[in-house]
């Protein structure tokens, strides 16, 4: 998708409300919100593609405690870590993403799309490469 897609995340984001922030191009998450992946705790992986995703946003060793170990992550230690491009005031999540939104359809689209296109083959190696673990 040549387009920017950005998520905007309120209040409490659980297992495919992670996942599929981790498919957008940016992040936008209410200071108060925090992020649970719980799937380890009932024998599952992190599915969709999410987990090589993960890894590309906050590193290996970051990825791994953050799937192990299942521990909630406030939105400051998200931002802190990478996961996440900037955490807004609560209620003003939403009308932040628009406004990111907004100015990157001010963008020239063809360069827009070229750049996301470069920086996703580019970053996504690993995402394809891994994507296998999605059968388990």
């Amino acid at each position: 998708m040549p387009q920017v897609t950005i998520a905007a995340m309120e209040r409490l984001a659980v297992g495919a409300g992670v996942a599929l922030p981790l498919a957008c191009d940016w992040r936008v998450m209410g200071e108060s919100c925090y992020l649970y992946v719980p799937e380890a705790k009932i024998g599952l992986n992190l599915q969709w593609g999410a987990l090589p995703r993960l890894v590309n946003l906050v590193g290996p060793a970051r990825a791994k405690r953050i799937c192990i170990l299942c521990e909630r992550m406030p939105a400051s230690q998200a931002l802190a870590w990478g996961l996440v491009e900037e955490v807004a005031p609560d209620g003003k999540v939403l009308e932040r993403t628009l406004e990111l939104a907004y100015a990157a359809a001010q963008m020239p689209p063809i360069a827009v799309g070229m750049i996301k296109e470069a920086v996703n083959a580019t970053a996504g190696a690993l995402n394809r490469t891994a994507s296998y673990a999605d059968a388990d």
